[in-house]
């Protein structure tokens, strides 16, 4: 069931090939791959998928909180 106010758009689906955004930000490689059900049959017992991302370990935010609380 859609809800307010995303049951007001009358836009149509757009598909990831067609969304410039998507494309121009290289969307397609923050796609989950592979992604088959844990049991082999039932979607609703669980998934398992794959993606590759890459993660800087030595950058600092200048917005963490660093365990604290604002």
């Amino acid at each position: 069931m859609v809800r307010p106010p995303y049951n007001q758009h009358v836009n149509k689906e757009l598909r990831n090939e067609d969304d410039y955004i998507f494309r121009r930000d290289n969307g397609d490689l923050t796609i989950i791959h592979n992604i088959k059900p844990l049991d082999g049959k039932r979607l609703s017992r669980g998934l398992s998928g794959e993606m590759i991302i890459g993660i800087n370990p030595t950058h600092e935010s200048s917005s963490a909180l660093h365990g604290r609380q604002q």
